[in-house]
């Protein structure tokens, strides 16, 4: 003869108020009938739901949990990754200001309006650097001169004198000319 097995009963701490017990059983009891409601579809519900054939749902059903190039689902890329501009910029942070950590890379993007988590910025950091944009790999050509005066060399470097050029922002920025440079 068969009984009614009684439902399994939820231990709760003795320190609770009443109505923190009653706020978690009625969660646990709307979180089981959502998964009772969500499982008790039948096929061809689900079919008339959807626009389907059932035998269409069924297949599906028979390749949820496909993996590789040809399974159902697929995603392009993970949502959740960001750009490669912003890996270049985290990494360049971190090349330009070595006592950077990244709690201070992450607070200085976040006033730039950038929001990473700190952890994010970890596993950047921890990533292949990458190039620079427009970089492009150093030719093997080797330029050699044939005749006097085949080949000239231009430098434009401004070298500051004794007044020098102070400081680069303005007011307080001198042009780059005489007498303030050569």
């Amino acid at each position: 003869m068969l009984t009614n097995p009684q439902p399994p009963r939820i231990y709760l701490p003795k320190g609770w108020q009443d109505c923190v017990k009653s706020a978690v059983l009625h969660a646990i009891a709307l979180a089981h009938y959502a998964i009772v409601y969500a499982r008790a579809w039948s096929l061809k519900q689900t079919a008339d739901t959807f626009l389907v054939t059932p035998a269409t749902v069924t297949c599906w059903m028979k390749r949820i949990d496909e993996q590789g190039p040809d399974a159902l689902l697929q995603l392009r890329e993970p949502v959740n990754k960001f750009p490669d501009f912003v890996r270049y910029i985290v990494q360049r942070l971190k090349t330009l200001s070595p006592s950077m950590g990244k709690v201070k890379i992450a607070e200085s993007l976040c006033r730039a309006g950038l929001h990473l988590g700190v952890t994010t910025v970890g596993r950047i950091l921890k990533e292949e650097p990458l190039p620079s944009p427009g970089y492009t790999a150093p030719s093997t050509r080797v330029v050699t001169a044939n005749r006097p005066n085949h080949v000239w060399h231009v430098d434009l470097t401004a070298v500051p004198t004794s007044l020098g050029f102070w400081a680069p922002w303005l007011p307080f920025a001198l042009p780059q000319c005489w007498p303030f440079c050569w």
